[in-house]
């Protein structure tokens, strides 16, 4: 099976920048729907997101993660042609439908649990860590963003599915970041064919890109229904994936 990231090189290797990026092999002098000089450029502005900032409750305290549903830095600016396309088409990565509120924390946060007394998050234990983001996840019936989504995770295609007792156990490796990344080449593909440009193109890339991120949206908010296993394969942290098996196995055994 052929690794993501030489999927991505390879895709990169093939966008020439005097070529068109929505009609492969023609020179972007020709094409009709051209408006500007595409670009390579990718800025991530969490704070365009708009996302609405959350309301801490519960006994712990936590901030707001404006979380880009297809990320700007590891996913989309990873593919040069995708980014191509989206600055001739008007898109942006940083607008409101890729946004999603999340609960993480912040430097200036404090936490009192088991044996830690008013301590950064960053210096609890892995334990104490995992009862504060659980906790978090509980009451704020969201996944818990923080350090990087590019973690690894075990799972297969009917994960969430209840045909299998526990299907998280003969999984495969999956990340959010490589999952999203797969998607965008997907979308890529649909706009190999020979035909000539028009401008209908940069109108469907837009619509595309913005039904990915409500796609993925509609994962995560899965997470707040009483079915955190649903979110799969897009788990924002290592703890969220935890809490939705955890959650799952203890579905299981009350069940019983």
């Amino acid at each position: 099976m052929t690794d993501i990231g030489e999927l991505v090189a390879v895709s990169n290797i093939a966008d020439d920048k005097e070529k068109c990026p929505f009609c492969p092999g023609k020179n972007l002098d020709d094409c009709k729907a051209k408006k500007s000089e595409p670009v390579n450029k990718v800025v991530s502005k969490p704070s365009q997101l708009n996302c609405t900032r959350l309301k801490p409750k519960g006994d712990f305290s936590y901030t707001t993660a404006k979380h880009h549903l297809i990320s700007a830095k590891q996913c989309y600016a990873k593919l040069r042609r995708c980014v191509r396309m989206g600055s001739m088409a008007g898109y942006d990565i940083n607008d409101p439908p890729n946004g999603i509120a999340l609960p993480t924390v912040a430097n200036n946060l404090r936490y009192t649990i088991g044996g830690a007394v008013k301590k950064k998050y960053g210096k609890l234990s892995p334990d104490e860590k995992k009862q504060v983001s659980f906790a978090v996840m509980r009451t704020e019936k969201a996944q818990w963003h923080v350090g990087h989504h590019a973690v690894t995770v075990e799972l297969c295609e009917n994960w969430a599915d209840e045909e299998e007792d526990t299907p998280w156990r003969r999984g495969h490796q999956v990340s959010y970041d490589n999952e999203v990344v797969a998607q965008l080449l997907k979308i890529l593909s649909t706009y190999n064919t020979p035909a000539p440009c028009d401008d209908t193109k940069p109108d469907k890339f837009k619509s595309d890109m913005d039904n990915l991120s409500a796609k993925i949206k509609n994962k995560l908010n899965k997470f707040g229904v009483g079915k955190p296993a649903e979110s799969s394969p897009y788990f924002v942290s290592r703890l969220a994936y935890d809490f939705a098996v955890e959650g799952s196995e203890e579905d299981e055994e009350k069940s019983w």
